[in-house]
């Protein structure tokens, strides 16, 4: 690695494969869709990823369910059969303003009665599709995801 001599400050050159492009290259072995915002899906590394979670975090009023609003029109748009779970906890989804923004609200089942963290892992579990609570993986009969799901938490701070 050389260096690039500036008066009195010697400056690093990076190798055309070392660091700094991580963010900007999706990753091949995850499936991600977009966040609507070239920026942050370069800070995403490809969007929002499938099978993972994501936490966004701010104080009140900074847009964490406009985000979120934002990831359910997007994730509607690229799974058309994939289903979206919404659970309301900070009181500040407004459902005739998400539809304004392009959400289509009828694809939204909106949980606003889980005030617990275990109301939450109880619904989790069924949305997924496994039984949370008996500590095992077993696929419930009822209910077996087959397509791609988008569960939101507004907000996990709020529980």
């Amino acid at each position: 690695m050389g260096l690039i001599k500036r008066p009195g400050v010697p400056i690093r050159k990076l190798e055309e494969d070392t660091g700094g492009l991580y963010f900007h290259n999706p990753k091949e072995n995850i499936e991600f869709f977009s966040s609507g915002c070239t920026l942050l899906d370069c800070v995403l590394g490809g969007g929002w990823p499938l099978g993972r979670i994501s936490n966004v975090v701010g104080d009140k009023s900074t847009g964490k369910t406009l985000v979120a609003i934002e990831a359910m029109v997007n994730f509607a748009k690229r799974y058309p059969a994939g289903e979206i779970r919404y659970i309301e906890a900070e009181s500040s989804f407004e459902l005739d303003y998400a539809a304004a923004l392009g959400l289509p609200t009828n694809r939204v089942e909106v949980v606003d009665d889980i005030d617990t963290v275990e109301g939450l892992f109880a619904c989790t579990g069924d949305f997924v599709g496994v039984d949370l609570e008996r500590g095992e993986e077993e696929k419930r009969a009822t209910k077996l995801r087959t397509t791609p799901g988008l569960l939101i938490v507004d907000s996990l701070a709020a529980l």
